[in-house]
Formats: C-alpha cells, sequence, structure tokens
C-alpha cells in the first residue's frame, strides 16, 4: 500500500511540474496545472476511502483462502484511479499515454485474478471505484475552484481505422458439467480496418482468466486466443459518437487449471457492439456489451460489458 501511494505521489508531482518554462505563455498553461493536481487529489482520496471502506465491512474470502477482504481490489482500485488520472492529463496530446495506462491497469487486474487473489468480481468493483473516484474528483474539483471543464468532442469523419486496448467482465450463462464458471475478466487488443465506409475487419488478441469452483475450491482458468471477422461503424446523430459493431471467430488455448481436467484448445466466437465517443482526432474512449460462445466443455456462454481507450488513425 505505501509503495502505491509513493507511486501515485510522484505521478502527481510529475503531473504537476510538466510544462514548465521562463516563457509567460508557459507560466500560464504551468498555473493551470496545479488545480489538475488538486482535482486529482481529491478523486484519489474518494478512492481510498471507499475502497478501504468497503474492504473492512464487506467480507469475502479469497479464492487462496488466505483472508476474508478480497472485495474489491485495491490493487485493481489504485491503478484504475491512476490510470484515469494520468488519462485525463494527456489524452489531447497523445493517445499512446492513456492507452498504456489503460493496458498497465488492466494487466494488474488480470494478474490479481490469475494469482488467485481475487474473483473478477472484486477486480471489475475495484475498477469502477476507481474510474468514479477519479472522475468525481475531477467534477468537485472543477465546482470548487469554478473552473470550467475542457471541451470533449471531434466529429467522426467517417470509418476510421481503430486499434484499442479493452477491459471486459464476463458473466457466464452457460456452465460446463462439472464445474462452476464465476465472473471472468478478459483484456484484449482490438484492430479494426476498414473496407468501406461502414464495413471493414476486425482482428482480436485477448486473455481472460475465469475462476472455476470445484468441490467448494477455485481455481483460475487462464486462456489466450486471436480471433477476425466482420467489423462495422455507423454513425449516431451527435457527431462525436458511433456505434462500432462486430462478429468474429477464432480459437483459444486453455492454460492449466487446478482441480478441473479440460481440453487445450477451443473455439470461440463472438458478436460485440460498442458507443464510441470521439474525444480528439487521434483518441476516443468506448463502452460496448458483447455475446461470447465457446465449446470449452460442450457450449459455454457469456454475456461480456466492456470498456475500452482507442486510439484513431
Amino acid at each position: 500500500m505505501t509503495r502505491i501511494c509513493l507511486l501515485v505521489l510522484s505521478a502527481l508531482i510529475a503531473l504537476g511540474a510538466r510544462g514548465q518554462s521562463h516563457s509567460p505563455a508557459d507560466s500560464v498553461a504551468e498555473s493551470r496545472k496545479w488545480p489538475t493536481v488538486a482535482q486529482a487529489a481529491i478523486g484519489l482520496g474518494i478512492n481510498a476511502a471507499l475502497t478501504e471502506g468497503l474492504k473492512h465491512t464487506v467480507h469475502e474470502m479469497r479464492p487462496d483462502r488466505s483472508g476474508n477482504n478480497s472485495f474489491p481490489s485495491r490493487h485493481t482500485s489504485w491503478a484504475f484511479a491512476g490510470t484515469t488520472v494520468f488519462a485525463n492529463a494527456t489524452y489531447r496530446h497523445s493517445p499512446a499515454w492513456p492507452m498504456v495506462f489503460h493496458a498497465a491497469a488492466s494487466g494488474v487486474a488480470f494478474q490479481r485474478v490469475a494469482s488467485r487473489r481475487h474473483y473478477a468480481s472484486d477486480v471489475v468493483a475495484g475498477a469502477a471505484i476507481g474510474i468514479a473516484s477519479a472522475e468525481l474528483g475531477f467534477a468537485l474539483g472543477r465546482l470548487i475552484s469554478g473552473s470550467s471543464p475542457a471541451p470533449r468532442g471531434t466529429a467522426w469523419d467517417g470509418f476510421r481505422p481503430t486499434l484499442s486496448v479493452t477491459s471486459e467482465a464476463l458473466y457466464t450463462i452457460a456452465q460446463p458439467d462439472d464445474g462452476r464458471f464465476c465472473t471472468g475478466y478478459s483484456t484484449a487488443l482490438r484492430a479494426r480496418l476498414p473496407i468501406s465506409g461502414r464495413h471493414g475487419i476486425g482482428l482480436t488478441l485477448a486473455g481472460s482468466t475465469t475462476p472455476v469452483k470445484v468441490g467448494g475450491a477455485a481455481s483460475p482458468l487462464n486462456t489466450i486466443g486471436a480471433s477476425a471477422g466482420w467489423a462495422a461503424q455507423f454513425a449516431l446523430p451527435h457527431p462525436a459518437l458511433a456505434i462500432a459493431a462486430g462478429a468474429e471467430a477464432g480459437a483459444i488455448r486453455l492454460l492449466h487449471t487446478d482441480n478441473w481436467e479440460h481440453k487445450k484448445w477451443a473455439a470461440t466466437a463472438r458478436a460485440d457492439a460498442a458507443l464510441m465517443w470521439r474525444l480528439t482526432k487521434h483518441f476516443a474512449a468506448s463502452a460496448g456489451v458483447s455475446a461470447n460462445i465457446s465449446n470449452i466443455e460442450g457450449a459455454t456462454g457469456a454475456i461480456g460489458l466492456s470498456i475500452g481507450s482507442v486510439a484513431v488513425f
């Protein structure tokens, strides 16, 4: 916990110091950085209060049975709170930074489930708390200082090539006969390449981790896979909003799971739709829903809810 706080503090200092210069114009820009730091600090304070409050009131046993403070995931909460702070500070400059921050936070969440320290529901809650508290901090900071939010929204100019990092909660709706799938967590890198004005090709590399309960014990089923298929984009009345849709099929490699025997490879298929908000010429944020099916043991299905950071080319 101490190391996390020190890391966040260092990042805030770096954020506040960014853009320092001896020129008058840069001095004005610098003066605007510190309200951002104050807003971020408020958000991180809210995140700490919510996360620690829930950890000490909700007594959920960890998958590895090491304690009863599993909900929510503190690591994930801090990771996504930090990601939201840094993304707000950098998305206007380059899409690369928010995507890197998002990938790092999603990797933290994945590791917490794969290492049996948390259920996926813990990291999903942690991510939601982290994002919401950071955004609330920015809103409260602006309210206190009387400042206005930076303008957001750039009109879509057709179906553009995109590359996105996504984090997704997977809610199982069809179970294998000899085990019970808990909520799963997936992170993916997705590319969408237009062929015509609305239609194109979708390519995905993804990893997922899903705790499986067999005989009272929970062990993670970890997978890696790739898929390809149809992609499309549809305009909405608001020029900065668009619907991205797709349907893909592919294969996944199932890694070893303690206490549960399963095949090594499985086929998978997916259909999804996401609302994309284009914030700048080269960056958008997305929120989506998906239907997923695989033949791990018979037909196994899940409904997914995702968020994404999108680079627009």
